[in-house]
């Protein structure tokens, strides 16, 4: 990306052949799976009309029969006297070289156009993969730059029902709270303990008090406070997996962390998954 080109317009210009190139690979999907079902329809009905023609020709055999005065009948094979024939020989006579190849080409073309449809999808797949990635990193470098620039300086105020972490008293374990106002003469915040059993209501100053879902970004090996599954305490954790910024906006997007010393009794720490929005970052 050049000095007087944007982060934006560099996306866009990525972006203005994406349609084209994934609209391509639909087509050809298309193509494909048009071509495999002509393909599927004439095998299936070779399939039938070849044990048709093999029951036609074991029907035509001589069956061995028993006449009253107890002698019994001779069936041919070929012309030749036989009374049971083998499994080889049966095959043998019910074969049909022409059919049979036309079933194995049809079979092999199948499976080669199965495959290239896995190929495809897979491709059209990793094209917008990239161009997600492509746009995680532009919006990431964005950040850092506005950032460096004092874009992201502002302060911030929670509003009333935002969820909030809030240390009660200094040192005490952060909790999450709902905030029911900001007095901005005093600076301080009127919080909710969401523990619905609680009901307590504190006023906090502002260093007591972080807005929770705030979260710019994440990836594996951050470290991060998360509420703990069914309670209202923040503990350490850190980040297995997080979720992609296309989706950190919906309100229950969540994220995969692994909590400190939460081993099971065999050593065995889980992952767990937490929503975004009772993340914040270590106080």
């Amino acid at each position: 990306m050049s000095s007087e080109e944007t982060y934006l317009e560099a996306f866009m210009e990525t972006l203005s052949t994406l349609p084209h190139q994934v609209r391509r690979n639909m087509d050809l999907l298309r193509d494909l799976d048009s071509s495999c079902t002509v393909d599927s329809e004439r095998m299936r009905y070779l399939h039938q009309e070849y044990i048709k023609q093999a029951e036609a020709k074991v029907l035509d055999l001589e069956i061995v029969y028993q006449q009253p005065n107890g002698e019994t009948g001779v069936r041919t094979l070929n012309g030749e006297e036989i009374i049971m024939p083998t499994t080889l020989e049966m095959m043998d006579y019910t074969y049909d070289e022409d059919m049979y190849r036309e079933i194995k080409h049809l079979q092999e073309e199948t499976m080669q156009k199965s495959d290239e449809k896995v190929s495809v999808a897979q491709q059209a797949y990793e094209m917008v993969d990239v161009t997600v990635q492509r746009l995680e990193r532009d919006l990431e470098a964005m950040e850092k730059l506005l950032q460096s620039n004092g874009g992201f300086q502002t302060k911030v105020v929670g509003q009333i029902n935002e969820l909030a972490a809030c240390q009660p008293t200094p040192g005490s374990e952060w909790i999450l709270s709902k905030i029911l106002g900001f007095d901005t003469a005093t600076g301080l915040y009127t919080v909710a303990d969401e523990d619905t059993e609680s009901n307590k209501v504190f006023q906090l100053p502002e260093e007591q008090v972080i807005l929770s879902g705030q979260i710019d970004s994440l990836k594996k090996g951050d470290t991060i406070y998360a509420v703990y599954p069914e309670t209202t305490s923040f503990y350490q954790a850190t980040v297995v997996q997080a979720p992609r910024k296309t989706a950190a906006a919906s309100n229950n997007a969540l994220v995969t962390v692994h909590f400190f010393d939460d081993a099971d009794e065999h050593g065995v720490t889980h992952e767990k998954q937490v929503l975004l929005k009772h993340v914040i970052y270590p106080p």
